[in-house]
């Protein structure tokens, strides 16, 4: 991904996340909509160093879950690290020099700062959902071949209750 592909992907989680009504209609969600405006008023080139820095750090976090098969276990393993990053101090740095460097609006900022990572791992990983291949290579199974399944499930199911009777 480029600087701008990161760039367009934080402005589209900062507009979505500003237009989510229970944004709209908390006050310190008001606030989060404030700082918003404040940061999509600035220049874009003065938004891609973090929103390079934001997104390399979420996205880090969904390429490790990607060693594992199992989507449960990729998922688990995801958000544990995510959750790890996001309350880490070289988050914390990252967030508070954009926002000391172009003098925003302090008040929630941490606040914006978890919800939009959170909308940003959301988004990797609905696109992930998208363009993962297929685990098996098997093609599908006809209707002969479904009931032959259903029949030795049922047939596996019965025996063991069998037997434990």
């Amino acid at each position: 991904m480029s600087g701008e592909s990161f760039l367009s992907l934080l402005v589209k989680c900062l507009e979505n996340l500003s237009e989510e009504q229970a944004i709209q209609r908390s006050p310190r969600g008001r606030k989060v909509r404030a700082i918003i405006s404040q940061i999509l008023a600035l220049h874009h080139h003065k938004l891609t160093e973090t929103a390079v820095s934001l997104i390399t750090k979420v996205y880090s976090c969904v390429a490790e879950g990607k060693r594992f098969k199992l989507s449960s276990t990729s998922q688990s393993f995801v958000w544990k690290e995510f959750q790890t990053m996001r309350n880490s101090d070289e988050m914390d740095i990252i967030w508070n020099a954009f926002i000391i460097r172009y003098n925003i609006n302090l008040d929630e900022s941490r606040l914006l700062l978890q919800l939009l990572m959170d909308r940003l791992l959301k988004a990797f990983i609905k696109n992930e959902g998208k363009r993962a291949p297929s685990t098996c290579d098997a093609p599908p199974l006809n209707q002969m071949e479904q009931n032959a399944v259903m029949y030795m499930a049922g047939y596996v199911a019965a025996s063991l209750l069998k037997k434990y009777k």
